[in-house]
């Protein structure tokens, strides 16, 4: 992740406090159900 990402990232949640902002990477991918078991938490 970029400098600018981060940035950009920091000013969404600046901005906006309710909004819940997940990030993952490529090192996130191997565990898949995990990634998963996350978003659906997020959504619930």
């Amino acid at each position: 992740m970029t400098r600018a990402d981060c940035t950009r990232h920091k000013a969404i949640l600046d901005t906006h406090p309710e909004v819940h902002l997940l990030r993952f990477s490529r090192r996130d991918l191997p565990d898949l159900d995990e990634v998963v078991k996350l978003i659906a938490d997020a959504l619930r």
